[in-house]
């Protein structure tokens, strides 16, 4: 009788092992591709300078940290002759929570708002899709820098078909001058893939190597497919951190 007993407790405990067990791996096997959180400190002020067809320009980028709902996220203001922009981006998963955008021209000017209500986990390790094309250099912060690191950028909405799938990569790690002076960086590199990216030049990016990895530098399309070529440089960090 004791030793049936012992069989059935043994037989319990395996099996709750097992059902706790499976779940976490589960959950693991459908982990995704995620952005770590690059700790952009509380009144982080940056000034970059942009040259597009000629003309130059400030951009002023503020981040503040914000809490709501017992969640904390960056709210970033962007401001600059030709794009206002304010994004709100969750701390922990990276995730967008909101993006504002008021675009100027000579002939007019056009706001608008678009607010994330429901977004699904990343069950993909190879690809990742943004809400709006304007924050993608900043959730680049958090990219997982690693030589080779490569992941698709997709857009919600477009054709699982699409004929211009985009792909991101960490080409290497280097020490670049900006205003005369060195700064190590990872290099991304984004482009698109296939046939079609003979026809368009590549899209730099540079960030530092240290937190909270600041875009130091940016050489290339500053929009969708078809937009005019920038070169972004960062002239002055202010605020909080290094």
């Amino acid at each position: 009788m004791k030793i049936f007993h012992r069989k059935c407790f043994c037989s319990v405990f395996f099996l709750g092992l097992v059902l706790l067990c499976c779940p976490l791996s589960a959950r693991s096997a459908k982990a995704g591709f995620t952005f770590n959180d690059p700790n952009i400190p509380d009144g982080e002020i940056l000034i970059y300078s942009s040259t597009t067809d000629g003309a130059i320009t400030d951009i002023v980028e503020k981040t503040v940290i914000k809490k709501q709902g017992g969640r904390e996220f960056y709210e970033i203001t962007s401001n600059s002759p030709a794009l206002d922009l304010v994004l709100r981006i969750e701390r922990q998963s990276m995730a967008v929570l909101s993006v504002e955008q008021v675009k100027k021209f000579n002939e007019v000017t056009l706001a608008s708002k678009i607010d994330v209500t429901r977004q699904k986990p990343n069950s993909s390790n190879t690809e990742i899709k943004l809400v709006h094309y304007t924050t993608l250099k900043y959730l680049m912060r958090g990219f997982p820098f690693a030589e080779g690191q490569r992941v698709r950028i997709g857009f919600y909405g477009e054709s699982e078909k699409s004929k211009f799938s985009m792909s991101l990569a960490c080409t290497k790690k280097e020490t670049i001058k900006v205003r005369q002076k060195p700064v190590e960086c990872y290099h991304l590199e984004l482009g698109l893939d296939g046939f079609f990216g003979t026809f368009f030049s590549n899209t730099h990016l540079w960030y530092s190597a240290e937190l909270p990895h600041r875009l130091v530098k940016f050489q290339g399309t500053n929009g969708p497919i078809g937009s005019p070529e920038s070169l972004v440089e960062l002239v002055e960090a202010a605020g909080p951190g290094p």
